[in-house]
């Protein structure tokens, strides 16, 4: 199997592939070549100047303390009163290298400072996309670019 996708996903098809939830099925969502490669440089730009790309999403995404580290990049740690509330706080982002989706099916990630249950998960989709279909999965570890902060891929279309 190739690391790219060269024809476009079906919503069926992504539906299919998420309701299975398997490793294998999970892993046919993927982005188009030329996406890949925008991903693989951009990637390369981040972590010449951040630690890793976990500092570079959390600077992005929370308000996170940076500081240069002993080889002048940059890291990030999340601000002591965000790390230790009780309730997650959350942020939605459009995938800036979305998989390879057909045309009209927006592809979203929702980060959270802590794993959100079932419950709050549908509930922030659902407050976030009222008049939309969508999708939603959590890749498994091995798939996850970066896993230690906590996020979860959603697709979206207007309802018909």
């Amino acid at each position: 199997m190739t690391d790219f996708r060269e024809k476009s996903i079906s919503w069926r098809d992504a539906e299919e592939h998420i309701s299975e939830g398997t490793v294998q099925s999970l892993a046919k969502l993927q982005r188009s070549e030329g996406v890949l490669r925008q991903y693989r440089a951009f990637r390369e730009q981040v972590l010449c100047k951040w630690e890793t790309l976990l500092d570079y999403m959390r600077a992005q995404v929370f308000d996170c303390s940076t500081k240069a580290v002993e080889d002048g990049k940059i890291s990030a740690h999340l601000k002591e009163h965000v790390a230790k509330q009780e309730n997650p706080t959350i942020a939605w982002r459009k995938n800036d290298f979305p998989y390879n989706f057909e045309q009209g099916i927006d592809h979203h990630v929702l980060w959270s400072t802590k794993p959100l249950a079932t419950e709050e998960l549908t509930l922030a989709i659902s407050t976030e996309f009222p008049s939309h279909e969508t999708l939603y999965w959590i890749n498994p570890p091995e798939l996850q670019s970066i896993g230690a902060l906590w996020h979860c891929h959603v697709l979206s279309r207007p309802k018909a």
